[in-house]
């Protein structure tokens, strides 16, 4: 791949482009919002598997213990779906944010008649 842009200016290294300017927000704000949003979910799966555990005490509560188990398996599975949004938004904001790293096709073709 070549150093220089179509026009023909030389690339900034990589490092400068993470670090330099909109790339360091480019990085803060996606992480902040997976953070915020795996950090709650977590928080919610550990307690509902605590509740699970002491439902599960009681053999004679299967009724509880069943809706306990139900309770922590919907919000394991929510807080995946969630946390795979955000790691797919975050991958979405770096590829838009960087696109002046994508490759380029060396000789730009025409379309339609000319």
């Amino acid at each position: 791949m070549s150093d220089k842009t179509p026009a023909g200016r030389r690339r900034p290294p990589a490092v400068l482009l993470v670090l330099g300017g909109i790339g360091l927000a480019v990085f803060v704000v996606p992480l902040t919002g997976l953070v915020l949003v795996l950090v709650p979910s977590t928080l919610a799966a550990t307690f509902a598997w605590s509740a699970v555990r002491v439902a599960m005490r009681s053999p004679a509560e299967l009724i509880v213990g069943t809706l306990a188990v139900l309770l922590f398996v919907s919000l394991w599975i929510v807080g995946l779906l969630l946390i795979a949004v955000t790691a797919a938004w975050r991958a979405a904001v770096w590829s838009v944010a960087h696109r002046s790293l994508w490759p380029r096709p060396a000789h730009p073709t025409t379309l339609g008649p000319g």
